[in-house]
């Protein structure tokens, strides 16, 4: 246990010496970074698939919200006729209401779960297509890393000068590679 303390202790002092030795600019390393969102904002191929993931979301906004209405519709005619009704039939028409509104319940979860497998199968050629773009420029420029700047969590400062987002986006709009 103390051996490993020690250890860890060295390799810790060692890193940081080495830190403070070759600090990045001195060691030639050049970092970029890129605004992925606004990329993929501007870029028409996303720009197509995003609407065409917003339609199909459409559609099966439509189709649900006609259901629902269809059944909240039901569910008012039943309550007021329900006072009329043999127990027999309130019955069975409270199990064919609850059976409805779960049919609706799983269509929901069905369709959230096809616009999500949409989004991957549309996005994902357009993603590989920035990311190989992003490798092209970067090593082009002699970048060692290129950070995603749109999260401002992940790149507090970055130098204007390093930001390849323009020159990613003109060569992606251009179908240079």
């Amino acid at each position: 246990m103390k051996r490993t303390a020690l250890l860890s202790i060295i390799f810790l002092f060692s890193v940081i010496v080495s830190a403070q030795t070759n600090p990045p600019a001195a060691t030639g390393t050049k970092v970029g970074y890129v605004n992925l969102d606004k990329i993929l904002q501007e870029f028409p191929e996303a720009i197509q698939a995003d609407g065409q993931l917003k339609a199909l979301e459409k559609t099966y906004k439509a189709e649900l919200d006609s259901l629902v209405k269809d059944l909240q519709d039901q569910v008012a005619q039943f309550q007021k006729q329900q006072g009329n009704m043999p127990e027999k039939q309130k019955n069975d028409l409270q199990v064919k209401l609850v059976n409805q509104n779960k049919y609706i319940e799983d269509l929901q979860a069905q369709r959230r779960d096809e616009l999500l497998q949409k989004q991957s199968d549309l996005f994902k050629p357009i993603k590989d297509k920035v990311y190989a773009m992003v490798d092209v420029i970067a090593k082009e420029e002699g970048m060692n890393m290129v950070l995603d700047r749109s999260s401002d969590a992940i790149v507090v400062f970055a130098d204007a000068n390093l930001d390849i987002t323009y020159e990613v986006l003109i060569r992606l709009k251009k179908g240079n590679k």
